[in-house]
């Protein structure tokens, strides 16, 4: 679409993105430079093939960059007309108007760092959907102890937010089921965990997000979800997935700086450790001097509150050290214990919903702590508890049973199956579930 325009005078009607930043555009060429990347040069509007080149030069001062060429230049160069040259970098391809200057040497030419960068190939903002087969899905939580929480198939999705059918909803607090309505949520209304599940050949995401709409439509009662800000490790996954499904999708520019301002900014960063070095001799001498004056009693209260701060501490390594695995077949029931286990502090939160990504957890990670629910689909706990320890890895490892109702069934299979503890429905974590899980992972 843009060899034309570039020998236009206005910008393409469309509105694309373009790049016009001098400094970036300086160091993509020392990118090229440097990498010794192939650029593609289009001499002519009526030239078949481009001519193939390389980025040999850039001089700051002329502001002009060299290229080496496979084939020569014709002699009627018009340096009125500027060349197209496309160039990939970071896994995008790119387009820019450069105007010849002189020639080089022998199959070189000089040519003026052009002044803005455009995509090479047609791109934007899109949506990718999700068909009847396909089971991608989302969970949604205003909370992890109180207010709604959803989950149901995933509609579509974009790099900024996501559709969903909800096909189940509930009160966190009182761990009710709720009928399905789209008065349950209310835009702009705040989501403290958005979860982003089954995506093809991707793992998990969580984040946060906001509500945008709700409405009952053809394909039930639909939401849109606008996602928070997320990780640069989330940000790559929803495009690596929308990639494949979308292969024209916009990645925008890379950020670039150029060799010359990154020499700068390390020598800044040395004179300022310099400095800070300096003032740590200084204060430290001013801190052994009041130390040296300070009265009896203030050592004693500062040693208690080191005693007490490196208690938590202990703590919070242990925590951290744990490894607990959270078996329930429901999405949403999953999503709120383990968000409560991982607000506790507990890093090595591990979730399953049938038996082979259990399997593979236990395969792969010895847990300390494994949350069973009664029966996983048609599978009771007992017959499913019996698979796991069959095939090793977790003979010692405490279980806790996670029950709707506790009756003499329930417990008698529960001491036959050696559980360490039963814990009824609507969970209390801050309650007596906190201080058993405390216990069963030897934390007090």
């Amino acid at each position: 679409m843009g060899f034309k325009d570039l020998f236009s005078k206005q910008e393409a009607p469309d509105k694309e993105p373009v790049l016009r930043d001098a400094s970036t555009i300086l160091a993509y060429l020392e990118e090229l430079n440097r990498l010794r990347t192939c650029v593609q040069v289009w001499i002519s509007k009526d030239d078949l093939m481009p001519a193939t080149a390389r980025v040999e030069l850039v001089s700051d001062d002329a502001e002009t960059f060299t290229l080496s060429l496979q084939r020569s230049l014709p002699g009627d160069v018009d340096s009125r007309l500027p060349f197209e040259m496309d160039f990939p970098l970071d896994g995008m391809r790119f387009r820019c108007a450069i105007r010849f200057r002189e020639r080089g040497g022998y199959m070189k030419a000089v040519f003026k760092v052009p002044d803005c960068v455009y995509h090479a190939e047609r791109r934007s903002k899109v949506r990718t959907r999700f068909g009847q087969r396909e089971n991608a899905s989302a969970t949604i939580l205003e909370s992890l102890f109180q207010g709604h929480g959803a989950s149901g198939k995933l509609l579509n999705l974009s790099l900024e937010g996501f559709c969903m059918r909800i096909e189940k909803a509930m009160s966190i607090q009182d761990n009710k089921r709720l009928p399905l309505s789209s008065s349950l949520f209310q835009a702009r209304q705040e989501l403290m965990v958005v979860r982003i599940l089954n995506l093809p050949h991707a793992p998990l995401i969580e984040c946060s997000g906001m509500v945008m709409h709700v409405e009952d439509s053809s394909e039930g009662v639909t939401l849109g979800v606008h996602l928070d800000p997320i990780g640069t490790l989330e940000s790559q996954i929803l495009w690596q997935v929308m990639s494949r499904r979308v292969p024209t999708l916009a990645k925008g520019f890379p950020q670039k700086v150029r060799r010359s301002e990154l020499e700068m900014a390390a020598q800044a960063r040395g004179q300022a450790d310099e400095a800070i070095e300096n003032e740590d001799e200084e204060s430290s001498d001013e801190t052994i001097a009041e130390e040296s004056a300070s009265p009896r009693a203030t050592i004693e209260e500062d040693v208690s509150v080191e005693t007490s701060a490196q208690g938590d501490r202990l703590l919070r390594m242990k925590k951290r050290a744990r490894r607990i695995m959270v078996i329930q077949l429901d999405d949403l029931d999953r999503a709120i214990l383990a968000g409560t286990l991982l607000a506790d502090g507990f890093t090595h939160v591990f979730e399953a919903r049938n038996f082979p990504e259990a399997f593979h957890h236990l395969k792969t990670n010895p847990m300390d702590l494994i949350m069973l629910e009664q029966n996983i689909g048609s599978v009771p706990a007992q017959q499913f508890l019996t698979q796991l320890r069959k095939l090793g890895h977790c003979e010692d490892v405490p279980v806790v049973l996670i029950t709707d109702q506790t009756d003499v069934k329930t417990t008698i299979m529960a001491k036959a199956m050696q559980i360490a503890y039963i814990q009824q429905r609507p969970i209390n974590y801050d309650g007596e579930m906190k201080a058993v899980t405390y216990g069963l992972l030897k934390l007090s």
